[in-house]
């Protein structure tokens, strides 16, 4: 049983046969075939699960749907524009941002006004936001508190190193949380990190991003995410963020309690 189907099982038989019962399967059974589809599209070796990488801390028992950093291998000789996202990455924040700006911000070429007659503007749409990364529990769990020298990179069981990678034109990122959708390139990012173990490794760090909103063909500001990333990528970013919130509405605290070990197992 796939993961959707394990957590449609698990919920509906909490909340029994009711209508919100029947309302998540049938959302639940409309994005299966997105999902399937891009997935037999993925080329890479991204993980679009996003299992690979930490979303909780160690003793976090609350119930929060986090942020999510959608990749797309962006074509741009490609000309059937929902064909040139492929989908390749999923990262999940370890930590929700606390705060994120976003500003819009343009500028009239004078210059060109006064050769021309005519005014043109370029404008720029950015975010930026502080994502907080943190193994120190982890750590001491699986080291007894740094007895055994065991390696535990943060760089890797978190989103950090993939942040680094993807800093690149050739990527696309959507931004999801809640109902905010910003598709952008990754054009900064920096990493401060600020505890260690006895070994030197860092357990915490602080990352900045900075975003800049994707624009279509290179040329104009496109604000309909979904007509641009096509339908198929758009049913597995759904899909996801349905699933998550499913699994966080109907856990009981029993039940986070019986997740702790898996952290450690994925070492």
């Amino acid at each position: 049983m796939g993961l959707l189907g394990s957590i449609a099982k698990k919920g509906l038989s909490k909340i029994g046969g009711s209508k919100i019962a029947s309302g998540i399967q049938d959302k639940i059974q409309q994005v299966k075939s997105g999902i399937k589809a891009v997935k037999g599209a993925i080329k890479g070796d991204g993980d679009i699960t996003g299992l690979s990488y930490r979303n909780s801390l160690l003793y976090d028992f609350s119930s929060v749907v986090r942020a999510r950093i959608y990749v797309f291998k962006y074509d741009s000789v490609n000309t059937n524009v929902p064909e040139r996202f492929s989908l390749i990455d999923n990262l999940p924040v370890q930590i929700n941002p606390d705060k994120y700006e976003r500003s819009k911000s343009s500028d009239v070429d004078w210059n060109e006004v006064a050769k021309s007659g005519n005014i043109k503007s370029s404008s720029e749409d950015t975010m930026s936001f502080t994502l907080r990364f943190n193994i120190v529990d982890e750590y001491k769990l699986l080291t007894r508190d740094g007895l055994y020298p065991i390696p535990l990179n943060l760089d890797e069981v978190t989103i950090i190193s993939k942040l680094y990678k993807y800093k690149n034109s050739q990527y696309v990122v959507l931004f999801k949380w809640g109902p905010l959708a910003y598709l952008s390139n990754i054009v900064k990012v920096s990493c401060s990190y600020d505890s260690f173990s006895p070994y030197g490794e860092p357990l915490s760090a602080d990352v900045t991003l900075e975003l800049a909103k994707f624009k279509k063909y290179m040329l104009a500001d496109d604000d309909d995410v979904v007509d641009t990333l096509g339908t198929a990528n758009w049913a597995m970013i759904k899909g996801t963020n349905v699933a998550e919130t499913v699994s966080g509405v109907v856990k009981s605290a029993s039940e986070y309690s019986e997740t702790l070990p898996n952290i450690a197992r994925r070492i």
